[in-house]
Order: C-alpha cells, then sequence, then structure tokens
C-alpha cells in the first residue's frame, strides 16, 4: 500500500518597488531645454507640461491718506459766534416793515413795560452800529492813508505840484491858483460834512424821540412835565422867582443843551435829555398837581436851542 506524500510549495510574493513617479516638466523648464512656442502649446494640450500655479499676490492694505483740516482763520470764527447767537429769554423785536413796527407800538401804548423795553433795546442796537460805521471809516481812512503814502501816487503828486510851481515862479503861495484836482477835493469835502451833518440830526431826532418813549414808561406824568419844563425855562422869573432856585435852573438848562447834541451818545438810562426835563419841570410850582387836561404831546418836545 502506498503512502500519499503531500508537498507544500511556498510562493514567496514579489517586492513591489516604490517607483516614483516623475512629475510633469512645466514650460518653463522645457522651454530652457529648447522648445518651440508650438511644441510647447502641443504638450499642454495633451497634458504633458504641469499647469503653473498662479500665485494670488497679496495686496497691501492701503493707507487713506487724511488731509490735514484746515483751521478757519480768526475773521472766520468772529463770523461764526456772530451767526450762532446764544438764544435769550429777550424779544427779538425785529420788524421787517416800518407798518409791522407801528402795529407793534400801537398794541402796546405809552408808559408800558413792553414799550419802553423795545425803545431800549433800539437804542442799544442803533449804538452797536454807530461803533460799526467807526471803525469802517476808520479802515477806509487807513486804506486813504496807504495810497497817499504809496510812492507811485506820491510821485505823480509832487510832479503836478512842481508843474504848477513852475507856471508861476514869482506869485506867492495866495498868489497861486487852485488845481482842478483840489477844487474836486474840497467839493468832495464839504458834501461829505453836509452829508455826514443831516444823517447826524436825523439821528439824533430818532434817539430823541425813543430817550422820551422811555421816559414815558418811567413817569406817568411825562407829557405834563415837558410842558411845565418848557413853561419854567420861558418864564424863568415869573415862575421861578427865587434867585437861588434860578441858579439851579440855569445849570440843568445848560445840562439839558448838552444832553441834546449828544443824544446819540447817551442811553435810555443815562442822564438823557428826557431826564433833564422832568427835573426842570419840578421847579414848576403846579408840578405834582392835577394834570393838565389837553397836555401838548409833540415827538421831541424839548428841543433847546444851540
Amino acid at each position: 500500500m502506498s503512502e500519499n506524500t503531500t508537498e507544500t510549495i511556498e510562493l514567496t510574493a514579489p517586492e513591489v518597488a516604490n517607483v516614483e513617479v516623475e512629475s510633469k516638466p512645466t514650460r518653463e523648464v522645457l522651454k530652457e531645454r529648447g522648445w518651440t512656442k508650438d511644441e510647447l502649446d502641443a504638450a499642454e494640450k495633451r497634458g504633458m507640461v504641469a499647469k503653473e500655479e498662479v500665485k494670488e499676490e497679496k495686496k497691501e492694505p492701503v493707507q487713506e491718506v487724511v488731509e490735514p483740516k484746515e483751521e478757519p482763520k480768526a475773521e472766520e470764527k468772529v463770523e461764526e459766534e456772530v451767526q450762532e447767537k446764544k438764544p435769550t429769554g429777550l424779544p427779538d423785536f425785529t420788524f421787517k416793515t416800518p407798518e409791522q413796527e407801528k402795529a407793534w407800538a400801537d398794541a402796546f401804548g405809552p408808559g408800558t413795560p413792553q414799550r419802553g423795553l423795545y425803545f431800549r433795546m433800539k437804542s442799544e442796537r442803533r449804538e452797536r452800529q454807530k461803533i460799526e460805521a467807526e471803525r469802517d471809516l476808520l479802515a477806509r481812512e487807513v486804506e486813504e492813508l496807504r495810497a497817499r503814502t504809496n510812492p507811485a501816487v506820491k510821485s505823480s503828486e509832487s510832479e503836478g505840484d512842481m508843474a504848477s510851481l513852475l507856471s508861476d515862479e514869482t506869485g506867492g503861495e495866495e498868489d497861486k491858483p487852485l488845481t482842478l484836482r483840489q477844487l474836486k477835493e474840497m467839493e468832495a469835502k464839504k458834501a461829505k460834512e453836509e452829508q455826514e451833518m443831516t444823517a447826524r440830526q436825523v439821528r439824533l431826532t430818532e434817539v430823541h424821540r425813543e430817550q422820551e418813549e422811555y421816559a414815558r414808561t418811567v413817569y406817568q406824568d411825562f407829557d405834563d412835565a415837558v410842558v411845565r419844563a418848557r413853561e419854567v425855562m420861558q418864564n424863568l422869573d415869573e415862575v421861578v422867582p427865587e434867585k437861588w432856585r434860578q441858579s439851579k435852573v440855569v445849570k440843568l438848562m445848560k445840562d439839558l443843551q448838552v444832553a441834546a447834541r449828544e443824544a446819540d451818545k447817551l442811553g435810555p438810562d443815562d442822564y438823557n435829555a428826557a431826564h433833564i426835563a422832568y427835573e426842570i419841570a419840578q421847579y414848576h410850582p403846579d408840578h405834582g398837581s392835577q394834570r393838565l387836561k389837553n397836555p401838548k404831546r409833540r415827538t421831541g418836545a424839548i428841543r433847546p436851542k444851540r
């Protein structure tokens, strides 16, 4: 009997070697090896050329340029402060037309606090306008002075003066005729003085009226006092027989003349012509008695002669 033998054959698996996959060359590498552009394009279509990774460029943050703000000039700051007025508790008293002002004045009769406050504020506003006008006038005078001291202007004037001297060498200073320029300057100066005088008279009349309107809010019998003050000044010896009292009235009359001439420099609460007139009326024997039935109420009743 035969024995069956079993043979075992061991098979060893072949070792798989690590195969390095060659990476695809780039266009730059092939170009360095001498490939032409057509060959590179054909190889790229077949997938034989590695695609170049596009590196994203990092954008640097753009710094915003902050322009320096220009500080407003001093004059602009003053204008802004003037425009941005702080609200106050006082009424505005701004009327667009004279009709509106008249309607308001009729609504508040003489002696009312509202009327007195209005004329007081109007006087203060006029005082500010006067200061501004004087400032502008001073600025114009400075400009004229600079123009006169300008060498070009000065040389032209000196040439004109020299020509006038050569035309009349024998004549004295009084015999020299005035030039056309001098005549025009004299006429312009005279016209300017007359214009300023007229404007001041109008301003004084308006100020007198405002001072009297304000005095009516202080003295209830102001209109009667004005009539009696006029009687005292016109008939001093008869109304005030005492000499020592007459001397006081004369002094008050002088103060009244000064206050009337300088009314635009005095406020409603100052010792102005209206208050002085009321003080003169106190020397009348009927002062403080029964009020007059038909007092003469005229705007600007007290106008002392200059």
